[in-house]
């Protein structure tokens, strides 16, 4: 998130491979972008997979904490993903030409649960997470 609010997406996988593959990606994105904070989903059995992954790290050496996304509302899933549409009317929301996926997302996300919908879900729980710099 830029100090004017812009959002930019700078990495997206899904991923459905094995627990290790899981990790391997996460590992990678924290290797490359050095987050400040870290964020797991909090439903179903996402609390096992946050357990993993902060033990398969401290194996490794690396101290990492990640936070349980958890709406600060009661909004549904669709109406968590309507709350980014004004930042996308205002072009405040840029990903890489390449994301075709979280594109593909973008141009048919319906406002109804169920569809696919997963990477704008988890972009929606960012900005909740997110805080604007402040400017030099």
């Amino acid at each position: 998130v830029s100090p004017a609010g812009d959002i930019y997406v700078l990495y997206t996988k899904k991923s459905q491979g094995t627990d290790q593959e899981f990790f391997e990606e996460v590992e990678k994105a924290y290797k490359a972008f050095k987050p400040t904070r870290c964020g797991i989903e909090q439903v179903f059995q996402q609390h096992r997979l946050k357990s993993w992954l902060v033990e398969q790290f401290a194996k490794k050496g690396v101290p990492i904490y990640f936070e349980r996304f958890k709406s600060s509302t009661k909004k549904s899933k669709p109406e968590r993903i309507q709350s980014l549409q004004p930042r996308f009317e205002l072009r405040k929301v840029f990903f890489k030409q390449y994301m075709t996926e979280l594109e593909q997302e973008t141009l048919e996300f319906e406002g109804e649960d169920g569809g696919d919908d997963d990477l704008l879900d988890c972009l929606a729980y960012l900005w909740e997470m997110a805080y604007i710099p402040n400017t030099p």
